[in-house]
């Protein structure tokens, strides 16, 4: 990796909080990487990304998530890696593809038993989106994505403890799997709707669900572990 590129402390921020919405795999680094990532997000500096990835103490770093995030930006020439970018990767194709391929070689279980629909409700909640809350459920969050003609409810969406205070109807946020990960700046969720609309795949997964929606309590390792984080993450 190239020695110059950097990531900026908003950009750690952001990619702190999707990371910390996996449950803890050896493709994420594990619930150490978490941490210390978190550690790192609250110091709000720009880092190289060569010593980030050193404090992160990987140990399978050619199989996980970031070997592939990073590469990517290389290839791209990126040489400061922003919230933008990590908008631009999350909640589009690159992360699509990679999320698609590891379904197929069978490194995400699908759990068909659950219901017919787990693969798309897989595919889609596996990007960064941008939605609107629409109010509290019990303990967790019903959500509306709103993309074009494409609008469906998600429910069972669970906040990081810190950010609860902030949550309002009709706040526009970011979700990944089965978390609230943050408030979404608006310019950069317009730029995630528009990636989401030229991802064919990913419009005829939404277009499979778009009647009832998605429950993400029916994605179980994902909800158990966003209740999980819920506790474990906090300053």
């Amino acid at each position: 990796m190239k020695k110059e590129m950097k990531i900026t402390a908003k950009g750690l921020f952001l990619l702190e909080r999707i990371i910390r919405s996996c449950p803890p795999r050896i493709s994420n680094g594990g619930l150490g990487t978490k941490k210390m990532l978190f550690s790192l997000a609250k110091e709000k500096k720009d880092l190289f990304a060569n010593d980030l990835l050193e404090k992160l103490q990987i140990k399978d770093f050619f199989g996980s998530v970031f070997s592939h995030f990073f590469g990517v930006a290389e290839e791209l020439g990126v040489s400061k890696i922003d919230e933008r970018f990590i908008v631009e990767y999350f909640s589009g194709e690159f992360h699509f593809s990679e999320i698609t391929r590891k379904i197929e070689e069978g490194d995400i279980e699908l759990m068909k038993y659950i219901t017919p629909l787990f693969r798309h409700y897989v595919k889609i909640t596996h990007l960064l989106m941008p939605v609107s809350i629409r109010g509290l459920v019990g303990n967790s969050f019903l959500v509306r994505y709103e993309n074009g003609d494409m609008k469906f409810n998600i429910l069972s969406l669970v906040p990081y403890k810190e950010d609860l205070p902030m949550f309002k109807k009709d706040t526009l946020v970011w979700m990944h799997l089965s978390s609230i990960v943050g408030i979404a700046d608006k310019n950069l969720a317009e730029i995630a709707l528009e990636s989401q609309q030229r991802n064919a795949s990913f419009w005829q997964a939404c277009q499979k669900v778009s009647k009832i929606g998605i429950d993400t309590e029916a994605l179980i390792q994902y909800n158990v572990w966003a209740r999980d984080a819920f506790y474990l993450f906090q300053d």
